[in-house]
C-alpha cells in the first residue's frame, strides 16, 4: 500500500502527489494530510482552486486510483470551496468515532500520536499546532459535526496548553469550547453540548457550574435511552463528587455508572470503573477495600491485554502498599508498573515510577537511593516538559539533601521547585518550598535571611486554611529567639507594615502561649 503525504506548503496538491509517488506502482494510492494544506487560509485558497480546476488531470497523471483520506469537517468545507473535485468523486466512506473505555471519545480521524499523559514535550507542540491549524480551518464552518469536534479540539488544547503551565491561554481555550458548546446547543436538548460546558467548568474549576451540566447531560440522556453518555455523565459526576471530598456521592456515580457498562457488556469500562472505586476506597483509607478493587480491575485488564490500564493498576497497588508502610510489596509493585511502561515507551508513567520508587526509598531511610531514583524522575520529567513533575522531583531532592545535611545543594533544588510551582500558580507547592528554605536557612544560621521566606509561607498557609501554619509559626518563634525581639519586630515590620506585624506578633504570642501550655 503506497501511502503519500501532503506536506503544510504545498498549493498544488496533484503535482505534490505525482512528485512523491511513484509512477510504475500498481494498486490504488493513498494521500493524507490535505488538511494541512488547507488551514492557511491565504495559502489555501489556491491549493482549493487547483483542485477543482485540475480534477480531470488526476486521473490522466496517476492513472490508478487514488483514497483520499481526511477528517469529516473537510468534507464539508471541499463541497463549499471545491465542489468540482468534490462531485468527481466515486464514493465517500465515513468511518465512525471510536470509543475508548466506553467513555473517551477519541478524534480517531487524526489522532495518531500517543495518548496524552504519555506525549513528550515535542509531539506535544507538535499536537497544539495541529490542533490550532484544525481550528483556523474551521472557524466559519456552520457545519455541526465541524462545531462538535471543535469542542473536543478546544478541549483537549485547554488541556496541552495547561501542561505547559500556560493557564490565562489555557482559561480562555475551555471558555471557547464552553461558548461554542453553548451555540451549538441553541435551545435544543443535547446531552453532548451540556456534557461539553460541563467539562470546560471543571476545567476551569468552576464545579457547582459543571456539576450542574453534568446532570442536564444525564437527565437528557436517561430519557434517550443513550447508555453509553449516561456512563460519561456518571464518570463525571463521580469525579466532581471526588474532587470536593464528597466520597460517598463519588462511590455511589461509579457504582451506577458500573452497572451501566455491566449491562452493555463495556469490559474496558467496567475496569476502568473498578479502579475509580478504588481510588475512592484509597481516598478513605479503606485500603484492604481499595486492593480489592485495584484487583478486579487488574486481572479484568490482564484478560483484554490492556498492558497500559496494567500498569496503571500495579502503580496504584504500590501507593496503597506504601501507605500501609509496607515498603517491600510497594517497591515491588512499582517496579511492575515501571517494567510495562519502559516495555511501552510511555515516558510519563517510567517518570511517575521513578519518583514513587524515590518516595519508598526516602520514607525507609536509603537516602542515597531515594537521590538516584528522583533523578531520574526530574530527568524524565524535563524530557517531556511536565512542571508538576519537576516541580515534584526537585522539591524531593531538596528534602533528601536536607536531610544528609546538605544544605546548599537542597536550596539550590527548592528553589528550582519553588520556580516550578510559581509558574503552575500552584500555592500548596510555593508554601511548602518556601517554608522548607525558611527552615534551611534557620538552621545553617542565617535567621535574617529566612524570616522573610516563613511569612511569605504563612501567608500562602493562612489563605489556603491549612493546618501547616502551625510550622511556619514554630520557625518565626525559633528565629525571633535567634535575633531577639527588636531585631525580629523590626525585619517583620519591614516585610509586612505596622499594623499586620502587630497581628503576626500577637499570633506568635497567642501560640508560643499554646505550645508551653502542651510543654
Amino acid at each position: 500500500m503506497e501511502v503519500v503525504e501532503l506536506e503544510p506548503v504545498v498549493t498544488d496538491p496533484l503535482r505534490a502527489v505525482v512528485e512523491k509517488t511513484s509512477l510504475g506502482g500498481g494498486g490504488p494510492l493513498n494521500v493524507v494530510g490535505l488538511e494541512q494544506v488547507i488551514s492557511d487560509r491565504k495559502r489555501g485558497r489556491p491549493a482549493l482552486l487547483a483542485l477543482s480546476l485540475e480534477r480531470s488531470k488526476w486521473p490522466e497523471r496517476l492513472q490508478r486510483p487514488v483514497i483520499l483520506w481526511i477528517p469529516e469537517f473537510l468534507l464539508e468545507i471541499l463541497g463549499r470551496e471545491a465542489p468540482d473535485f468534490v462531485d468527481w468523486r466515486s464514493d465517500t466512506v465515513h468511518f465512525p468515532e471510536e470509543r475508548l473505555s466506553g467513555v473517551e471519545a477519541m478524534d480517531s480521524s487524526l489522532w495518531t500520536g500517543p495518548r496524552a499523559d504519555q506525549m513528550p514535550q515535542r509531539a506535544r507542540e507538535q499536537r497544539i499546532a495541529e490542533l490550532e491549524s484544525r481550528l483556523e480551518t474551521t472557524r466559519e464552518s456552520d457545519d455541526p459535526l465541524a462545531r462538535e469536534a471543535q469542542i473536543r479540539w478546544l478541549q483537549e488544547l485547554g488541556d496541552h496548553l495547561l501542561f505547559f503551565g500556560r493557564l490565562t491561554d489555557a482559561e480562555d481555550t475551555y471558555r471557547r469550547a464552553a461558548t461554542v458548546a453553548d451555540e451549538l446547543q441553541d435551545g435544543r436538548p443535547s446531552a453532548a453540548s451540556h456534557f461539553a460546558l460541563s467539562t470546560s467548568a471543571a476545567r476551569l474549576g468552576l464545579y457547582e457550574e459543571a456539576e450542574n451540566e453534568a446532570r442536564k447531560s444525564l437527565e437528557i440522556s436517561e430519557s434517550l435511552n443513550d447508555g453509553r453518555s449516561e456512563v460519561a455523565s456518571c464518570f463525571q459526576l463521580g469525579s466532581l463528587a471526588a474532587q470536593r471530598g464528597d466520597l460517598a456521592s463519588a462511590e455511589q456515580w461509579y457504582l451506577q455508572s458500573l452497572g451501566l457498562l455491566e449491562e452493555l457488556e463495556d469490559r474496558p469500562g467496567m475496569a476502568r470503573s473498578y479502579h475509580e472505586l478504588g481510588r475512592v476506597a484509597e481516598e478513605r483509607s479503606s485500603y484492604d477495600e481499595a486492593l480489592d478493587w485495584y484487583r478486579k480491575s487488574l486481572a479484568l485488564l490482564e484478560e483484554l491485554g490492556d498492558r497500559s490500564g496494567m500498569a496503571r493498576s500495579y502503580f496504584q497497588l504500590g501507593k496503597v502498599a506504601q501507605e500501609r508502610r509496607s515498603y517491600r510489596e510497594a517497591q515491588s509493585r512499582y517496579i511492575e508498573s515501571l517494567a510495562i511502561s519502559e516495555e511501552l515507551g510511555d515516558r510519563s508513567g517510567m517518570a511517575r515510577a521513578y519518583y514513587q520508587l524515590g518516595r519508598v526509598a526516602e520514607e525507609r531511610g536509603s537516602y542515597d537511593e531515594a537521590l538516584d531514583w528522583y533523578r531520574k524522575s526530574l530527568t524524565g520529567f524535563e524530557e517531556l516538559g511536565e512542571l508538576s513533575g519537576i516541580a515534584r522531583s526537585s522539591y524531593q531532592l531538596g528534602r533528601v539533601n536536607q536531610e544528609r545535611r546538605l544544605f546548599d545543594e537542597a536550596l539550590g533544588w527548592y528553589r528550582k521547585a519553588l520556580t516550578g510551582f510559581g509558574e503552575l500558580q500552584d500555592l500548596w507547592g510555593r508554601a511548602t518550598s518556601m517554608s522548607q528554605i525558611g527552615i534551611v536557612l534557620t538552621e545553617v544560621g542565617q535567621p535574617e535571611q529566612a524570616v522573610q521566606w516563613s511569612l511569605h509561607s504563612l501567608a500562602f498557609r493562612l489563605e489556603l486554611r491549612v493546618p501547616e501554619v502551625e510550622i511556619d509559626l514554630h520557625w518565626l518563634t525559633r528565629q525571633r529567639e535567634a535575633l531577639g525581639e527588636e531585631r525580629f519586630s523590626e525585619i517583620v515590620r519591614e516585610q509586612l507594615g505596622e499594623e499586620p506585624a502587630l497581628n503576626l506578633l500577637q499570633m506568635l504570642e497567642a501560640f508560643s502561649g499554646g505550645e508551653a501550655a502542651k510543654d
